[in-house]
């Protein structure tokens, strides 16, 4: 009986756990919106990693992104929360994605990250958490694979972003 009572204590306190760490939702006010993501990641307790990509996003945000592009970037948090996406990995590979397309040389980068993952985010969580994790590994040096004993490069800057039914790197001919 007791041993019942326990677990079940646990299993609460595991509950209660992962919805701190997740945001309910985010104003749709552009003005408050960093006030809350940086509240949020105070109260999901992350790791220094995770906090320095905030900063960095969070100046990218208000300097170099424009007033359409933070309507874009705010919705798409948004549709995150609803989706119940985490802290750490989502929101994380979320903010490294567009914290180095704010200073890649691929004009298009914005736009076609953002269509594709607005067309991700209402299908499977993971769909959409795996392209946020091959995104941030692509724009931060063009790494299409990585593991232990091996880095796959995209070698040249030729190339597009597509969307389909999965998302798509496909170089250009000169």
């Amino acid at each position: 009986m007791k041993l019942k009572l326990l677990l079940i204590i646990c299993f609460l306190g595991c509950l209660s756990i992962t919805t701190i760490a997740q945001p309910k939702s985010f104003s749709s006010d552009p003005a408050k919106f960093m006030a809350e993501l940086n509240e949020y990641f105070r109260d999901a307790k992350v790791n220094d990693e995770t906090k320095d990509a905030f900063q960095k996003f969070k100046k990218n945000y208000e300097l170099v992104y424009n007033s359409e592009q933070q309507n874009q970037l705010l919705t798409l948090a948004i549709k995150m929360a609803e989706r119940k996406m985490k802290a750490e990995q989502e929101y994380l590979d979320w903010m490294l994605t567009f914290n180095d397309i704010a200073q890649t040389e691929y004009s298009q980068a914005f736009a076609k990250t953002t269509q594709i993952l607005t067309a991700l985010l209402p299908k499977k969580n993971k769909d959409a958490a795996n392209f946020l994790n091959f995104s941030a590994e692509f724009f931060n040096g063009q790494v299409l694979q990585r593991s232990k004993s091996v880095k796959w490069y995209f070698t040249t800057n030729n190339y597009e972003m597509i969307f389909d039914s999965i998302p798509k790197i496909k170089t250009i001919p000169l």
